[in-house]
C-alpha cells in the first residue's frame, strides 16, 4: 500500500435509493397529516385540502366523500359506462357479422 492510493471506494447508489425511499414516506406521511386535517375540518374535504410542499395533489383522491391516499400498487376497482346495449344484441353479433361479410362476396 502506497500513500496516495484508494483503500475503499464506497458505491453510493444504496444510499441514494435509501434517501429516495425515506423521502417518499416523509412525503407520503406529510400528504396523511394533510388528509386528515381536511377530513376533520368542515365543508368541502377536496377545497379543505392542502398538499404539503414538494407533494403533488395528484397523489390523493377524492373517493365517496372522503380523501384517500394513492400509491404505485394499489388495487382499484373501476366500472365503465357505455351506451346501452340488448343483450340478445351482444349475443346475436357475431352471426350479425357474418352474415353482412358474406353478402359483401
Amino acid at each position: 500500500m502506497k500513500e496516495g492510493q484508494v483503500l475503499i471506494d464506497l458505491d453510493p447508489t444504496r444510499n441514494q435509493a435509501e434517501t429516495s425511499h425515506l423521502k417518499s414516506d416523509l412525503i407520503a406521511a406529510k400528504l396523511d397529516v394533510a388528509r386528515l386535517h381536511a377530513a376533520l375540518s368542515d365543508g368541502d374535504v377536496l377545497a379543505k385540502f392542502d398538499p404539503p410542499e414538494g407533494a403533488p395533489a395528484a397523489l390523493v383522491a377524492q373517493v365517496d366523500d372522503r380523501l384517500a391516499n394513492l400509491s404505485p400498487g394499489m388495487a382499484v376497482t373501476v366500472e365503465i359506462k357505455t351506451g346501452t346495449r340488448r343483450i340478445i344484441s351482444y349475443l346475436l353479433s357475431p352471426l350479425m357479422r357474418y352474415a353482412q361479410n358474406s353478402l359483401l362476396e
